[in-house]
């Protein structure tokens, strides 16, 4: 089975700072910034990564291979068939279900409990353990990790999701940190924009045509959350205190606050929809897989 994937990060851009990233309050309201073959770029950070290209997602392997130099992104639906959601329900944590159980709609409920349950079992997958025994711990701002890491596998993990869609990445001794946002015009706006960017940013914003604002507004954004996310320091670190590249067909860089070693890939994972991920370290490839609900427990 080919085993469908994309860039291999060489170096980047110089710069520094700290992962769960949090919606920003403006003005007293909490403001949430709520698509099988090979493909492969090399990127150079003096040129990044291709700037949001449409992902290639292979199928997913039979057998989940070592991460070692290899970053994985996996993609998966949240619209789940209720016997799929049981399922998923059943192998959760007690503190897990309580969580599920704070959600007042049954469609963010369900939500949670598919991503926490598909987590669980490529976790599970990867580290050859029942997903069920996985223990979570959380850092100052919420960043999920292995309890505890395990130094003959220090596998790391960060995701994001909109409503009917999860994204996940892994990494073995890389800090990672995903970000995934549907192109929402009516978010875009531009005092949100004012209290989230920088003076560079807004003005990058501001010089691109009306129609290509939203989607521009979305890569600064979800660039800069996924940074905070890989560092796990939340919004603790200004979101103006950093630079990213924002305008569409740009290549995703920092460009001032960063230490050299952090790296950026965008991606569009599906129509009207940005991610990206941000990671440490050099020469890493990324694979991208769709999780397939059905096929994922048949394997071997």
């Amino acid at each position: 089975m080919r085993s469908g994937v994309s860039w291999r990060i060489e170096k980047r851009s110089p710069f520094f700072r700290e992962g769960r990233a949090m919606s920003p309050c403006v003005l007293g309201t909490v403001v949430r910034l709520c698509p099988s073959e090979r493909a492969t770029s090399d990127a150079k950070n003096s040129g990044a990564p291709s700037a949001s290209p449409p992902a290639v997602w292979s199928t997913q392997p039979k057998k989940l291979e070592a991460l070692q130099n290899e970053i994985h992104i996996w993609r998966a639906s949240l619209k789940c068939a209720p016997e799929f959601l049981r399922r998923m329900n059943a192998i959760l944590s007690s503190d897990e279900r309580q969580r599920s159980a704070q959600f007042h709609f049954a469609p963010d409920r369900e939500a949670f409990v598919a991503a926490r349950g598909i987590l669980r079992e490529l976790l599970g997958a990867y580290l050859n353990r029942p997903c069920s025994e996985l223990r979570f711990q959380y850092g100052p701002q919420g960043k999920p990790s292995l309890a505890p890491i395990d130094p003959d596998w220090p596998i790391r993990f960060n995701l994001a999701h909109t409503r009917h869609r999860v994204l996940y990445a892994f990494a073995r001794s890389h800090e990672v940190g995903i970000d995934l946002e549907y192109i929402r015009p009516q978010i875009a706006e531009q005092k949100i924009a004012e209290m989230c960017f920088s003076a560079a940013e807004i003005t990058e914003l501001r010089t691109l045509p009306i129609d290509l604002q939203p989607q521009g507004f979305f890569n600064g954004w979800t660039r800069k959350e996924a940074y905070l996310k890989a560092q796990g320091c939340g919004l603790q670190q200004p979101l103006d205190s950093f630079d990213v590249t924002l305008t569409p067909g740009r290549p995703a860089q920092f460009l001032r606050g960063v230490e050299s070693r952090w790296n950026i890939a965008a991606f569009a994972p599906e129509p009207q929809h940005v991610a990206a991920l941000v990671f440490d370290g050099h020469g890493c490839k990324l694979r991208f897989f769709q999780f397939d609900h059905a096929a994922f427990f048949n394997r071997p």
